[in-house]
């Protein structure tokens, strides 16, 4: 396949105090419909609009597919400095309406142009801003109560720069802006207000962040100033290339070993892929969008497991041997069920849980309203997750895992359970590692970290680490919400737990649960050593006992150790 570039020739002015009708005045883009995918198995027609592109030709074919394209010519800004600082190509609403036009019985769903903010980037050094492309997804979980999340929507860019180098973000309101905050707290970015519209900050290493505007956190802002993309496949056999511009759907795709699926910056895909058991060398790429608005969450039945972003074979409700698949890159919302098909212990017999392994998730950003929608609930073993933004609507993570590493994530996790961790009845978990990971929202959360067993099988869970965990924000508990920190639980006579060297390293919590609600339940049925907190801090407070923390206990905890 042929490289694909535009060259970035919209440079945009300052904005100052814009009105509502001059903020809607913004350069209309080229749109052409063009694009068929032909596989040797099955027939994808995959309807795509391109923005700012002329001179049709068709591509190559490349492997088991054949994509009609557009060259790019310089109409959309994507490139500036030569990869230090790129911003995706432009999508106008234009071109949404013309592709929903073109697609009127499934059309893009619950993802549009941002009305709420523009975000602009430059160089520090330079003195030209430009703009980046902003996106906005709506609450339109069919969930009640306490499952839907109170954010009404969410807006998102993404740019990406090489790390080390110094970025200016200017973000303009439509409407007056009264404030700005910018999460992780931890990272100490303060904004300057410019003037009723405009706040601006800087940042000289990649962050995902989430900006609350006006004083609440009902319509947040994502700002996700990425890595440089990741190096694109799009040559390798099996390659499907979705172009910088586009909009596709893709329907329930189905991905075979050894596929590169290639989605750039500037290319949204809408549907789901489908990996089917034993999938192996699998790699999603790209700073692209991945959207699942037009399925539908079903809480029963197999189209529950079906509609997951990345799912099991139709019929089944996870993963059984899917290996070394990577995604990098990508921005995935608006989720109908679990992102990942978990490989569910009760699929089959409990082998399964441990079946799928060495997969990675890398730098992705997910934005999903759904219960249920698990943002990297994954079972198996040595699985590692790295630089992600979580914002979703059920458990961050789950049970059956060996030998697998968390690290540097942001989460801002709804209800429907919500939390960091479960290990429950399902498998054993031994050597799981969580460091540096930025809670900056917790809402109807019943524990972070709760393990479970309610069925009379033994389990064992060693050598688990939490650590450099920071808690921003917890809504007081309520009286199915407690909101506690840590729960183990295993009733006599039902599951029976042997938990060793279990280690909490670095926890901040911004307030403590008072004693009635309290923090946490340790009632295993077997026995718990090798529990150690170190340095776990509630309200301020150093907590140095189970007591303190409000955590209590039965008879078969001994010798915890709080440094």
């Amino acid at each position: 396949m042929q490289n694909i570039k535009a060259d970035n020739t919209n440079n945009h002015n300052n904005l100052g105090e814009r009105t509502a009708a001059s903020y809607k005045t913004i350069t209309n883009y080229q749109e052409k419909t063009i694009m068929k995918i032909n596989t040797l198995k099955k027939v994808f027609y995959l309807t795509a609009i391109f923005v700012g592109f002329t001179n049709c030709e068709k591509l190559e074919e490349t492997g088991e597919v054949q994509i009609e394209k557009n060259s790019i010519s310089a109409k959309t800004a994507v490139l500036a400095s030569a990869g230090v600082l790129t911003v995706p190509p432009i999508i106008s609403q234009t071109t949404i309406d013309n592709f929903n036009a073109a697609n009127s019985s499934n059309p893009l769903k619950h993802l549009t142009i941002s009305n709420d903010y523009r975000v602009e980037v430059k160089l520090s050094s330079s003195s030209i801003y430009q703009e980046v492309q902003v996106f906005k997804t709506d609450n339109y979980a069919v969930a009640n109560g306490s499952d839907r999340r109170p954010q009404t929507s969410a807006s998102f860019a993404n740019f990406s720069f090489a790390s080390g180098n110094t970025i200016d973000i200017r973000v303009t309101g439509i409407q007056a802006l009264s404030g700005c905050v910018v999460r992780p707290n931890r990272l100490g970015i303060i904004p300057v207000k410019l003037n009723t519209y405009q706040y601006t900050f800087s940042i000289n290493a990649n962050q995902k962040l989430s900006l609350d505007m006006n004083g609440n956190r009902l319509n947040p802002l994502f700002i996700f100033g990425n890595p440089p993309e990741p190096t694109l496949e799009t040559a390798a056999p099996g390659a499907v290339n979705f172009a910088p511009g586009t909009i596709t759907n893709v329907d329930h795709m189905v991905i075979n070993s050894g596929a590169r699926i290639n989605i750039p910056a500037g290319a949204i895909v809408q549907g789901n892929f489908v990996l089917p058991k034993g999938t192996n060398n699998v790699k999603f790429l790209g700073q692209g969008i991945i959207t699942s608005g037009n399925l539908n969450f079903s809480s029963t039945g197999n189209i529950k497991w079906d509609n997951s972003t990345f799912a099991p074979d139709q019929g089944h409700r996870a993963w059984n041997g899917v290996n070394n698949v990577t995604w990098e890159g990508l921005t995935i919302v608006n989720a109908a069920q679990w992102v990942f098909a978990c490989t569910y212990g009760n699929e089959g017999t409990n082998n399964e849980t441990h079946s799928s392994h060495h997969n990675t998730f890398r730098d992705l950003k997910e934005v999903h309203w759904n219960p249920e929608t698990d943002p990297i609930w994954f079972d198996g073993d040595y699985n590692t997750v790295n630089d992600c933004f979580l914002f979703a609507n059920d458990d961050v993570t789950s049970h059956g895992s060996n030998n697998c590493t968390l690290s540097n994530i942001v989460i801002w996790q709804g209800g429907n359970g919500g939390h960091l961790l479960m290990l429950d009845n399902y498998s054993s978990s031994n050597t799981i590692t969580y460091d540096n990971i930025d809670l900056i929202g917790q809402e109807n959360v019943m524990e972070t970290v709760l393990l479970k067993a309610t069925q009379p099988t033994n389990r064992t869970f060693n050598n688990i680490s939490i650590k450099n965990v920071f808690v921003e924000q917890r809504t007081a508990p309520s009286s199915y919400w407690k909101n506690r920190f840590f729960s183990l639980y295993a009733p006599t006579n039902t599951g029976k737990y042997s938990v060793s060297n279990f280690v909490f390293d670095n926890v901040r919590l911004p307030n403590q649960n008072s004693a009635t609600d309290g923090e946490g339940i340790l009632a295993p049925a077997l026995s718990v050593t090798g529990l150690k907190f170190t340095n776990l801090y509630m309200g301020g407070s150093k907590m140095m006992s189970l007591s303190a923390a409000h955590i209590t206990k039965n008879a078969y905890v001994t010798g915890e150790v709080f440094e």
